[in-house]
């Protein structure tokens, strides 16, 4: 809760965090905008384990100019039915 408390009254451009061995999105209320807050989960898990998300990671695309700046998620994870990692989804976070 202190955290969300400092970013509500501070803010922040994104927020990444691991070790929750799935990939998940979320919003926090900023001063300005909403923050986005994205969570990895683990490369190294393999397919077919528990409820973890198998081998994923993410990327973000970031360009733009100051006062301008636009960022990207992309979402990579492995695909069973493809057998390879493969892109699963692309979110614009700012921009």
């Amino acid at each position: 809760e202190a955290l969300r408390n400092v970013l509500r009254q501070h803010g922040a451009e994104l927020v990444l965090h691991g070790h929750h061995h799935t990939s998940s999105l979320a919003w926090l209320p900023g001063p300005e905008f909403r923050i986005p807050v994205a969570g990895v989960p683990s490369a190294s898990v393999a397919p077919g384990r528990h409820h973890d998300d198998p081998a994923g990671y993410h990327l973000y695309e970031v360009d733009g100019a100051p006062g301008d700046w636009r960022c990207t998620l992309v979402v990579r994870g492995f695909d069973k039915d493809a057998g390879r990692i493969i892109e699963k989804q692309r979110q614009p976070l700012i921009g």
